[in-house]
């Protein structure tokens, strides 16, 4: 294992941490939202840095977000409830969307939020244009490949929309 490659266990989320011994650079963040999502951070000059993995245990957001300093932008998927979904389902996602966007007004973080069909437009002409989970990680895994241990399992596919939306805040703050 590298040297400089740290995971903390906290609660039920993890924490990756690389290059902990780097001085730090402003992060663009992403946030997938969800009981199985993510947060990823891309340094300014848009190289991967770190992931967590989210919970829906309160608290548990709070504690993934304060691992990062300097954080220049913050872009959060802006998604709605599904049909299929159950009452207590679409409550409980609210909940955690809420939490998202609570942190991010207490910690005083500049955010925006995206809808997939936006954020989606930044891929390469690789991707589908309706991209499966399997073709948003083979993206990840193309454009980070340092982050290949991250994003090994099928089920990884939160990471990649984490860094993918954490991407398109660094492409869309950088025009």
């Amino acid at each position: 294992m590298n040297s400089n490659l740290m995971c903390f266990r906290e609660n039920a989320i993890q924490i990756f941490v690389i290059n902990k011994d780097k001085e730090t650079d402003m992060l663009y963040l992403g946030i997938d939202p969800g009981k199985n999502g993510a947060i990823a951070a891309l340094t300014e000059n848009g190289y991967f840095f770190d992931i967590a993995d989210l919970s829906d245990i309160e608290g548990d957001i709070w504690i993934a977000l304060s691992k990062f300093d300097f954080v220049k932008l913050v872009t959060i998927e802006r998604v709605g409830a599904f049909p299929e979904q159950g009452r207590t389902s679409i409550f409980n996602f609210g909940q955690i969307y809420g939490m998202i966007k609570m942190a991010m007004a207490a910690k005083g973080w500049r955010y925006q939020t995206v809808a997939p069909v936006k954020w989606r437009k930044i891929l390469d002409s690789s991707v589908p244009a309706k991209p499966s989970k399997e073709d948003l990680r083979a993206f990840a895994l193309r454009r980070w490949p340092e982050a290949k241990n991250f994003l090994a399992r099928k089920k990884d596919h939160n990471r990649a929309e984490a860094l993918i939306l954490a991407y398109y805040g660094y492409i869309t703050d950088r025009n």
